[in-house]
């Protein structure tokens, strides 16, 4: 998991980059998913069927796990919307696309919570703990 993480961290800074909002915000979305349920699943007394869970149910589980601290998890909650962008017909209800604002917002609530997580679960040493992804 940890290595499609981050492929898809360099993948979402590429995006980006060219002015690929929505697929940044997607892959941002898929980061904030897929940091989650990795650490849920570690930390986790509990089974956690991969293909049923959604953010919101890993949200709160990460929230009463205390892996990451509230405010992350708030701005969290609001990555789900734009996740559900992928599919047009959302994105036409929604009447937005992905601005550069909210990509680069998205960009930061990754390393927020990749940061949040390593402090909590004390990965890294002072001198080696990274502060992007994974």
């Amino acid at each position: 998991m940890q290595e499609v993480l981050r492929l898809d961290f360099i993948e979402a800074q590429k995006s980006f980059t060219v002015g690929a909002y929505k697929a940044c915000g997607l892959l941002c979305g898929g980061l904030i998913e897929g940091m989650l349920l990795d650490i849920v699943q570690r930390r986790s007394d509990q089974p956690i069927e991969q293909d049923r869970v959604g953010m919101t149910t890993l949200i709160r589980m990460a929230s009463d796990l205390k892996l990451v601290g509230i405010r992350a998890l708030r701005f969290a909650e609001g990555a789900r919307d734009i996740r559900d962008t992928v599919h047009p017909r959302a994105e036409v209800r929604q009447g937005s696309r992905v601005s550069i604002e909210e990509a680069s917002i998205l960009l930061e609530l990754v390393k927020l919570i990749y940061n949040d997580l390593t402090a909590r679960l004390g990965m890294g040493q002072k001198n080696d703990k990274p502060t992007s992804p994974p």
